[in-house]
């Protein structure tokens, strides 16, 4: 996977990335994971970590670009942060930190 910096804190995908299934296009726009700066220290920074590449996907399962839920988009990024070599506790710290307060970024249901 390799990204651009774009600004504003939001990175490009250079070339289309092929995860679990999906295909994300050459050209969208991420924020990495969504990780506020206070728990970097726990969890990691946006763009570090096992997680980023199923983070990415995630930000673009959100973007209403397929057509899955909120809780599918959801449970994918758990299961790709465990396929991914992820924790299993901090996995599920994540999935819960979105499936809690990740509602108002998802672009359908």
């Amino acid at each position: 996977m390799v990204l651009e910096y774009c600004g504003g804190g939001k990175y490009r995908l250079v070339k289309p990335m092929k995860i679990m299934g999906y295909e994300v296009p050459a050209g969208f726009v991420t924020d990495g994971a969504s990780i506020p700066r206070i728990f970097w220290s726990v969890v990691g920074s946006p763009f570090t970590g096992k997680y980023v590449e199923v983070a990415v996907l995630h930000d673009y399962l959100y973007s209403g670009a397929e057509d899955v839920s909120f809780k599918e988009a959801n449970r994918i990024f758990y299961k790709g942060m465990r396929k991914a070599g992820v924790n299993r506790a901090k996995a599920y710290l994540m999935y819960k930190a979105v499936s809690l307060f990740g509602k108002k970024r998802f672009r359908r249901d």
